[in-house]
This record gives structure tokens, sequence and C-alpha cells, in this order.
């Protein structure tokens, strides 16, 4: 995991840059500590540029694994919209603190920005579950006990050190919504996102195993920086640009560069635009229609990578007009066989079960001794 990370950082320029632009953040956060006015204001509004490329440029990344249509697409829409949203929220906080001169915000319209990456973040794990096979693993008693269970333990934690001597001020509705939203739905995206590792970490592999495990590894740093940042708020030690803020530039470039490694060239090198083959007068068959039904399965998850990935199968051909797929190999049940491996390569396991419930109505139809193994 390790070794693909740091070559992933060596090939990427725009990797190398946000980490180039948070080491100089850093030393510059660690500088000019006792210059309150410089440190204290200024540093915190600039450091939000990490995020902020790595936003615009997620939803670049999304768009080449279909957009919103498909799982891998909207859930990189997600959090990109997160992170955008994490940006209105530091430019309008940076705003009443720098030119109205409030030292802590809140409640504010900077709450807007903040809270409202939230939603985006949980739907966005949800997403990513669902890419990473959590329906096959729902199938099992203990993960149905702990998708139940985890996030009842986070709420009521969450409920325990930041609400249970609560004093209600009902003059202040606002702030009362906030002061329950913030630790309720963070402590719930948080736990979305340690589910989503629990029950899909024996069934999701391929090359995508740990570039999702790193999403989720972001998310939890989101989560310190959050939980900290809480914590000093509701113990008013909290002061702009202290330790809390580097945490939140750690939490960005890690979302950064998780979003950064899901681009399609780090997952299919080969990727290239899927070209319609001459197949004759020939008749779409039943195995086509199986082959057919698996690539638009998988697609549904990864968009266009669907259809690249299974041109570079052996025995397949494509009429991208139609959006058909013609076994053309002299033993189909092999190529089959094989597209399902193609995908697995990526997914692992995860891609075997969407293979599996993509053909599983029309399975039956075809003779028994006509379906590989892997489908049954």
């Amino acid at each position: 995991m390790l070794a693909n990370f740091i070559q992933f950082i060596k090939e990427d320029r725009l990797a190398k840059v946000l980490i180039s632009l948070s080491i100089m953040f850093t030393l510059w956060w660690m500088i000019f500590t006792d210059a309150q006015v410089f440190y204290g204001l200024t540093w915190p509004y600039l450091y939000q540029i990490v995020a902020i490329i790595s936003g615009v440029y997620g939803l670049i990344i999304a768009w080449r694994w279909g957009g919103f249509g498909s799982v891998m697409g909207r859930a990189i829409i997600m959090f990109s919209f997160g992170l955008l949203f994490q940006v209105i929220g530091q430019n309008i906080f940076s705003y009443y603190i720098l030119i109205l001169g409030i030292p802590v915000p809140y409640p504010s319209w900077a709450d807007v920005g903040f809270l409202g990456s939230i939603p985006f973040y949980i739907y966005g794990i949800i997403l990513l579950a669902r890419a990473s096979g959590a329906k096959a693993s729902l199938r099992s008693f203990t993960n149905q006990i702990q998708i139940i269970t985890i996030p009842i333990i986070g709420l009521s934690l969450s409920y325990y050190f930041f609400l249970r001597s609560y004093e209600f001020d009902w003059s202040e509705p606002l702030r009362i919504f906030l002061d329950f939203g913030y630790p309720l739905s963070q402590v719930a995206y948080v736990t979305i996102a340690l589910v989503t590792f629990l029950i899909s970490r024996k069934v999701l592999g391929g090359v995508m195993k740990n570039k999702i495990m790193f999403v989720l590894l972001a998310l939890l740093i989101q989560y310190a920086a959050d939980y900290d940042f809480l914590y000093q708020a509701y113990n008013g030690t909290y002061s702009s640009g202290n330790y809390n803020d580097l945490i939140y530039m750690l939490a960005y470039l890690a979302m950064a560069l998780s979003l950064l490694q899901l681009d399609v060239k780090y997952v299919s090198p080969r990727l290239g635009p899927v070209t319609q083959t001459s197949i004759g007068e020939r008749l779409w068959q039943q195995l086509d229609q199986v082959a057919t039904l698996i690539v638009e399965g998988q697609a549904n998850i990864m968009g266009p990578l669907a259809w690249n990935e299974a041109e570079q199968v052996t025995g397949i051909s494509l009429d991208a007009s139609q959006s058909k797929v013609y076994l053309v190999g002299n033993n189909p049940p092999v190529v089959l066989e094989n597209l399902v491996a193609r995908y697995e390569r990526l997914f692992g396991r995860a891609s075997i079960e969407v293979s599996r419930d993509a053909t599983r109505k029309f399975i039956p139809q075809v003779p028994l001794n006509q379906v590989p193994d892997v489908l049954k």
C-alpha cells in the first residue's frame, strides 16, 4: 500500500504541488507563531487553497468516471462538493474575523458551508459503501449487527462528550440547532465510514481497495479536526490560527490526495476510447446478453471505465452505438470468466458480486454448461 502511494506521489504533479504548498504553510505556521495578527488571521485564510484546487480537480476526475451516471462518479462529486463547501465556510469565517473583527463567529453564515459539507460527505460514503460491495456484505448477520450498533455507539458517545450537560437557551434557537447538529452529524459520517470499512474489508479488493480505504482515512482526519474545533469552541479555548487549523489543513491535504489517486489513469493505465468493432451480421445471442448485462452492471458502478475494461478482454467485441457486447472467442464461457476477472482486478470480490447481481435474473435462461462457475 505504502509503495503504491509513494509511486503515485512521484507520478502526479498536482499531488506534489499540494504537498509542497502544505509544507510551506506548515513552516509559515511554525515561524510566525508569535506574530498574532499576521499568523493568527492571514494564514488560516490562505491554506484553504489546498481544498479549492483539489475540490475543483475532483470534479474533473468524477467526470472521467462518468459523473452522476456512475456510483464512483457521484461519490467523487460528493467529496469534491464537501471540500468546496468547507471553502465557503472558511471564506465566510475569515471575513468575520478579518473584516468584522469577530474572534469566534458562531453562529454565523460560515456554518452554511461547514455544516453543509457534512451531508455531501455522508452521501459520498454511502456511495463508496455501495461500490465496495456493502450489499453483498450485508447478507452476513454480523455485519447487519455492526451497521446498527456502531452508529448508535457513536451517537451516544458524541452526546456524552458534548451534550449531556447542555443548557438550553431558547432565545437562540439557531445556536441550539448548531450545537446539536454539529456533533451528531459529524459523528454520523465518521461512523458510516467505519462501518463501510468493517463490512467491506473482506469483499473489497483489487486496485481500488487501498484507494477507497485512503478516502475513509481522510474522512477520519477531517473528523479529528471537526472534533477538536467543537471541543475548543465549547470550552472557550479556540482562537484562529492555532493548531486546530493545522489539523484542518492536513485533513484537506489528505482528502485532496485521496481524490487525486482515484483518477482513472491510476486505475486503468490502458484506458482509451471505446471503439465500435465490426461484427458483421451475427445475431446477438444469449451469452452476448450475459456479457452485456455484466458490463452494464459494472458501468453502473464505474461509468465508462467498465466499457474500456471490457475492450481489453480477448474475445470481446463492442458495438458502442447499440451498447451491446459480443463474444467472438472460441470458448464463450471462458471469455465471460475473463471478463468478470478483469473487473475483479479493480474491486476484488465486490466486482464479482456486481456481475452476479446483474445477470441473476437472466442466467436461468442459459444452458448450465455454458455458464462459468463465477456466475453460478
